[in-house]
């Protein structure tokens, strides 16, 4: 099932920016038929994490590639992992907090480039790289519209951090996922009268600052008085593990999975004989008390 839906998005729903070659998981609103649209949601961005688990089964990279059944499929798709990733980060990176926007567009070619699944020598476009140039091309390909310029502190893009480093390797998904958590700090903290922080707060624009980059009070950019549950279920607690050095059984994407709200569930061996469904807990034998 996984294969035949990773195949499908492939094949309808990438694409490539215009000026940068960022990979996008554009919408396709009005059916397969239908005019492909450069839109990207923040809750995409759990997708690059998924894909790099999906191809090591929580395993790092280097024990992945010694199985017989690692190919040149598998280093595409980790390649899109990456340049997914990429493009997640950048909605980070491109705006003056450095917290993204509830909703990201992006520039495209016209007709917008497709997935070649016939070519069997067909290499996935690499993006640029990022650089702090204002006038930068990967910057025009991002194209964030008004009513899209909240951040509710969604935690999809560090948890596809943290899969992304246990399983890479590659310490430039920590560096990004501290920036992303400094810019968190910077903007969203709420501070009580004698400056002690009391929480954190979604905002409402990640695009109006002061000359010392804080949001300027009053405006649109306010604070919303408002902290969603999965800032701390979900955000927090990756952000807490990508900076994790000790990977312990807990944490171990080999050895649980962590659902959508970032629970973790041990996983349950459902091949072995007599081990259906088992999942290494035991209840305990019920005493009942005899009558006298």
């Amino acid at each position: 099932m996984w294969d035949e839906s990773i195949e499908g998005i492939k094949k309808h729903l990438i694409t490539w920016s215009k000026h940068s070659n960022l990979t996008i998981l554009a919408e396709r609103q009005n059916g397969l038929d239908g005019e492909l649209t450069g839109k990207m949601d923040h809750l995409v961005c759990f997708l690059p994490g998924t894909i790099a688990l999906a191809l090591t089964h929580g395993a790092t990279l280097e024990e992945a590639r010694k199985s017989s059944t690692w190919g040149r499929k598998q280093e595409q798709d980790l390649i899109l992992a990456e340049e997914l990733m990429k493009t997640c980060w950048g909605m980070y990176l491109v705006t003056p907090t450095g917290l993204a926007p509830e909703i990201t567009y992006f520039n495209l070619d016209n007709p917008p480039r497709s997935w070649n699944l016939t070519d069997p020598n067909w290499e996935m476009p690499r993006s640029a790289e990022f650089d702090n140039d204002p006038a930068a091309p990967w910057r025009q390909d991002y194209d964030i519209h008004l009513n899209d310029v909240h951040n509710l502190q969604r935690p999809e893009t560090v948890e596809s951090l943290f899969y992304m480093w246990r399983i890479t390797g590659d310490v430039k998904y920590r560096q990004w996922g501290w920036q992303m958590f400094q810019s968190f700090l910077a903007h969203t903290a709420v501070y009580d009268d004698h400056g002690k922080v009391v929480g954190y707060s979604s905002i409402e624009s990640i695009s109006t600052v002061d000359g010392n980059n804080r949001l300027i009070a009053g405006s649109k950019t306010a604070k919303r008085d408002n902290m969603e549950g999965f800032w701390f279920a979900e955000t927090l607690k990756y952000m807490y593990l990508l900076f994790d050095d000790e990977i312990s059984d807990w944490s171990n994407p080999e050895k649980v999975v962590f659902n959508t709200e970032a629970h973790i569930l041990p996983r349950f061996d459902i091949g072995s004989e007599g081990k259906v469904w088992k999942t290494g807990w035991t209840r305990k034998e019920r005493l009942i008390s005899q009558p006298g």
